[in-house]
């Protein structure tokens, strides 16, 4: 049974809370807020030991995991102390507001060993599972254009100043648009690579943004839409349009799944469902649980939390600069920084053949790898697979490039260029 502590125990945390409570494999032990007659409340109304001090809270032994549900923020320094006391960590998203912040907590995670999934709960919706899966079966082919809106009540009741600003990582964008961006660059499949965007304050009177339009390129494969409005008065509209090789599907995430092909449309079943929201939750808090428990890789990777604050940061500066932005590349060890030859932009198939790449290289013992430089040396080497996979289909693996990952290695290492890594790759 995993014993779960909330860092946060206000509105989103009380969320958390409830879900636990229809969770077989954990249960709610402990709580942390900074107010007594808040954090009194939330005891009273769901369980566990109370503490105004989140080092208190890591400090108990019953605590095996915690979820951080705290202004945006307040996330890097206590989710580094929860992985350095040894804690699993759900995070709400963002899951941090800088690239850099995400790096520090990613670095922190790997070295401790412990679980770290972002809070990412529409994966884990009906109709997003009814529609991905549709996708991964592989029928419908790639995406190749996408759309994905969030248009909601902004001044909900509990917007709290933090939210109002950008220095605390407050908006509508953090808040509630990374939602629609994170869904399309799951439903993808792979990376965005650049981003042009409208950032505005356009409904109140807030630093913050309220409305924000981006454009995004996913290298050569696709291209997607994402709206986050935060209006003053209106109706939620929460959905997915996703055109594919062979069909196309909306997402609705009240009406459900819809899939056209052959000039119809056809309702795809099991894709609704009430309370969408809070049976998400719950999904995920299962996920997280699993992956704890098993050992393996969460369904929501620290990766992945990463990479829509890489398109989200990349989004403020095109606003502001009024130009196309790259993202920053997302395939590095936390506090490397690649150089601009290296960026994936550069070649979106590296983004794909980097895992491949990695697990290969650390199966065979490749020489001079280690922990410290294994995200540039995959990263160069994904790089230059991926511009012999455009001239050379199908792929085959590495010995239908003939590139030994012994020698890929070795070529990497001894390079000090991408140039050079180019060079090297063409005589492998």
């Amino acid at each position: 049974m995993l014993g779960v502590g909330i860092i946060g125990a206000g509105h989103f945390g009380a969320a958390h809370a409830k879900a636990l409570q229809s969770v077989p494999n954990a249960r709610l032990v402990a709580a942390c807020r900074n107010d007594t007659q808040g954090l009194g409340a939330f005891i009273e109304a769901f369980g566990g030991a109370g503490y105004l001090d989140y080092r208190d809270l890591l400090s108990d032994p019953n605590v095996d995991a915690v979820v951080i549900a705290l202004p945006h923020h307040l996330h890097t320094d206590v989710a580094i102390a929860c992985a350095e006391a040894g804690k699993h960590i759900m995070i709400e998203k963002p899951m941090a507001p800088t690239v850099a912040e995400c790096r520090d907590i990613l670095a922190a995670a790997q070295k401790a060993g412990v679980t770290l999934m972002p809070g990412h709960t529409m994966r884990f919706t009906l109709p997003f599972m009814a529609a991905k899966r549709i996708t991964d079966e592989g029928e419908l082919g790639n995406m190749r254009y996408g759309s994905s809106r969030m248009i909601k009540l902004w001044m909900e009741g509990n917007r709290r100043d933090w939210h109002l600003d950008p220095a605390t990582g407050g908006g509508m964008l953090f808040t509630a648009g990374i939602h629609a961006l994170d869904r399309l660059v799951a439903f993808s499949g792979c990376r965005a690579t650049h981003v042009s965007a409208i950032a505005a304050t356009s409904f109140h009177h807030q630093k913050a943004d309220d409305m924000a339009l981006l454009l995004l390129r996913f290298g050569d494969q696709a291209a997607g839409q994402v709206a986050s409005i935060g209006y003053r008065d209106g109706a939620f509209i929460s959905g997915d349009e996703l055109v594919f090789d062979n069909g196309v599907l909306t997402v609705d995430f009240f009406n459900g799944v819809t899939l056209g092909r052959g000039l119809k449309w056809q309702p795809v079943e099991n894709s609704i469902e009430p309370a969408v929201s809070e049976q998400g939750l719950i999904r995920q808090w299962n996920a997280f649980v699993h992956a704890v428990e098993t050992g393996t890789t969460p369904p929501v990777t620290g990766e992945d939390g990463l990479h829509v604050v890489a398109c989200i940061e990349a989004a403020f500066k095109a606003s502001r600069e009024r130009r196309e932005v790259a993202v920053e590349a997302y395939n590095v060890l936390p506090g490397r920084k690649l150089p601009s030859w290296a960026h994936p932009s550069s070649c979106w198939m590296g983004h794909f053949l980097a895992p491949y790449i990695l697990s290969r290289m650390q199966a065979l013992k490749c020489p001079g790898l280690t922990s410290r430089n294994c995200g540039t040396v995959v990263a160069q080497a994904s790089m230059a697979m991926g511009q012999r996979v455009r001239k050379t289909q199908p792929l085959g693996g590495l010995a239908g490039l003939g590139m030994s990952p012994r020698r890929i290695c070795r070529s990497v290492l001894a390079s000090g260029s991408g140039e050079g890594m180019a060079e090297s790759s063409a005589r492998v």
